[in-house]
């Protein structure tokens, strides 16, 4: 099942809209996230979170999942930093840890921002990257 993946806060804006009944706003927040979606996919992925008559092809919306931090030990003990923290504190003390290990952290960081990136594309943005 294909799914239009959203932040938490999108997540609430949504549910609360539909609360209200206002499909338009619902609609519009969801496609801050996903520009590149069709209209009747957004209207239907809202249709069919909403309860509403939906076709069956409808796409759900569900929250992503997104990195907040991670817990690193660069040689001083283990640290809680943010991916972008992470980053810099590697650059910092590159020459203390080395030319290779170095490369593995950021690597890793690399890794992690894309596959971040990645979850919060529609199957549709996806295509239109490849």
């Amino acid at each position: 099942m294909k799914t239009f993946r959203v932040t938490t806060n999108t997540l609430n804006q949504i549910d609360d809209h539909i609360r209200l009944g206002k499909k338009i706003p619902a609609i519009k927040a969801l496609r801050e996230e996903h520009e590149g979606a069709s209209l009747r996919d957004l209207k239907n992925a809202i249709d069919k979170r909403s309860g509403r008559s939906h076709p069956t092809n409808a796409m759900d919306i569900k929250p992503m999942v997104s990195i907040k931090s991670v817990t690193i030990d660069l040689g001083e003990g283990a640290v809680e930093l943010s991916l972008d923290e992470m980053n810099m504190m590697t650059l910092v003390g590159m020459q203390k840890l080395g030319i290779d290990e170095t490369r593995r952290v950021l690597d890793l960081h690399d890794m992690l921002v894309e596959w971040e990136k990645n979850i919060t594309m529609s199957p549709s943005e996806k295509k239109e990257e490849e």
